[in-house]
């Protein structure tokens, strides 16, 4: 087989797809084997670990692979920036697509826990009439799919700013004249 060299694009896509398949299909499991984990549950940190370090390893290898088959070996710390950030917004979109779904349609039960959880939070500070206008407005606003979705992909965005920043600053190999 022959080994292909990829543009810009094609690079950031590839190593997306590889990293959000994986991540897809360890999200899918996850939701059938536990259903839906809770934020302060341990199986959220070793989810978190998992994910950050699959984005981490796989944006170094695609940054990698881009600057030794397009740039010659050298790259800028902004190019390495930009070929991790899309790297990591397209696994993490992946990761994140099956927990929407799961939450928005499937289960009502994470929806349900939400609110119990911000109205008991609420009724602590501020009292029962604040407590029930503040669940309302959660349970009308906030806990809607195009809301869920707009909040999963700003999650993926601010994931991705973190990690190809890192990650950018360690793959950088600029020319030195």
């Amino acid at each position: 087989m022959k080994d292909r060299t990829l543009n810009k694009w094609q690079n950031r896509l590839v190593y997306g797809a590889i990293a959000g398949g994986i991540l897809l299909i360890y999200k899918i499991l996850m939701i059938v084997l536990f259903g839906n984990a809770q934020v302060n549950s341990s199986l959220n940190i070793i989810d978190m670990i998992f994910v950050a370090s699959l984005l981490v390893v796989t944006m170094t290898k695609g940054i990698n692979r881009y600057r030794e088959e397009q740039l010659g070996g050298f790259i800028t710390y902004s190019e390495g920036f930009g070929q991790g950030f899309f790297i990591s917004l397209i696994a993490c979109v992946l990761h994140d697509l099956p927990t929407w779904v799961y939450n928005s349609f499937i289960s009502t039960t994470y929806k349900e826990e939400y609110l119990e959880q911000s109205y008991n939070m609420m009724y602590e500070m501020y009292g029962s009439e604040m407590a029930d206008s503040m669940s309302t407005v959660f349970e009308n606003t906030l806990l809607t799919p195009p809301y869920m979705f707009f909040t999963m992909l700003l999650s993926a965005a601010l994931t991705s700013l973190i990690l190809s920043a890192v990650v950018a600053m360690f793959t950088k190999k600029e020319k030195v004249f």
